[in-house]
């Protein structure tokens, strides 16, 4: 594989996984109640460029040879938008009157920071520390999902409004925690091999 060519793959992998992480910083920012809480208009925008950033993706992924490294690109690319759909959606139900962040909102938004910047790392790390980075990402995405089941469980102490309303936001979260998972094991598929 040419330098040029796995330099290409890199900038791929990392720029995009540190995308998601701005993404899901400003997303943490928001849950905790450090920006306009009416406002997360700036979250918005980073996911219309997304958009764009992915259409230049996609020309990259067209333009590859290999028909595995290429569904691997897909993969990921496909993967990572549906965790960054995922929290977008998570932080609309937090716009709903009564929703309340709390330390597991926190913890999942955290969870899923930590695994986009591991991506992120794994695109910047050579040799062993490409798959401990991966495999980082992915310990960060199973704490998302035992973050959201402690929340489901501590659903059950709070009136049943309430509940239904939050339990959407931990929903998001833990969805965008599967799809980072994936993503990240996409990107062992195109960087660890």
């Amino acid at each position: 594989m040419s330098l040029i060519f796995r330099s290409g793959l890199l900038k791929f992998v990392g720029g995009n996984s540190l995308f998601a992480a701005e993404v899901f910083t400003k997303a943490r920012i928001y849950f905790h109640g450090l920006s306009d809480p009416g406002n997360p208009a700036a979250l918005f925008e980073l996911a219309k460029e997304f958009s764009e950033k992915k259409r230049k993706s996609e020309i990259f992924i067209e333009r590859l040879k290999d028909p595995a490294l290429k569904a691997s690109c897909s993969r990921f690319l496909f993967r990572l938008e549906s965790s960054l759909n995922s929290v977008e959606a998570a932080v609309r139900d937090f716009q709903l009157p009564g929703v309340e962040g709390d330390e597991f909102i926190s913890e999942m938004a955290f969870a899923l920071q930590t695994g986009a910047k591991e991506i992120y790392n794994a695109s910047a790390s050579g040799g062993a520390g490409r798959s401990r980075a991966v495999l980082k990402a992915k310990r960060a995405c199973n704490s998302v999902e035992r973050a959201y089941r402690r929340a489901v469980t501590a659903l059950g102490k709070r009136s049943s409004v309430s509940a239904l309303k939050i339990e959407g936001v931990y929903k998001g979260l833990s969805d965008a925690g599967d799809s980072l998972d994936a993503a990240a094991d996409a990107t062992a598929g195109i960087l660890c091999k």
